[in-house]
């Protein structure tokens, strides 16, 4: 039988050396699908590359997505922030269409997502996928008026504060 001294030393070696994380993928994606945050924090905690995409299929469609792709699609606010807390790249597109984050939201319906990632987070609502849709395009109710100057509204916004900018500089 080990000693408890010989058992000590194993565990303070292991705990010495820096060993790769292995991350079920499947438990992961769940955690964060299910807003799961205790658990998201349990992998965050460790040396973990928040933008790592992972394999998925979604209505029959084989592509790799983020972690944030996937919590922004199910609406998961709290492990939104996590992972953007930790560097989660607001911009990376998936595999599939080159969707990103807002997109997933937006096409998730998620509005209060989609507000925290603009506002907060400083996702690009002009961004555009590869078929030339933006997060706006892929909203299943744009008759909601919940999605003005979040979605749409914002390039005649932009347009107006680029004027504005323009004004002052030539009155000077």
């Amino acid at each position: 039988m080990p000693s408890l001294f010989a058992l000590h030393s194993v565990t303070l070696l292991f705990s010495f050396f820096s060993f790769p994380l292995l991350i079920d993928a499947s438990d992961i994606l769940s955690a964060v699908s299910n807003n799961n945050l205790k658990l998201l924090k349990s992998y965050l905690k460790k040396d973990f590359n928040v933008n790592k995409l992972y394999k998925q299929n979604l209505f029959g469609e084989n592509f790799t997505w983020s972690l944030l792709h996937a919590a922004s699609y199910y609406g998961a606010i709290d492990c939104v922030n996590a992972l953007m807390a930790h560097s989660a790249d607001i911009e990376l597109q998936d595999t599939w269409y080159g969707g990103r984050a807002l997109a997933w939201a937006a096409f998730g319906g998620h509005i209060d997502l989609c507000s925290l990632l603009v506002k907060k987070w400083g996702a690009d609502p002009l961004a555009r996928n590869k078929e030339n849709q933006t997060a706006y395009d892929l909203v299943s109710d744009p008759e909601n008026k919940e999605w003005a100057g979040i979605l749409y509204n914002v390039e005649v916004k932009l347009y107006f504060i680029f004027s504005l900018n323009k004004l002052e500089i030539e009155r000077e």
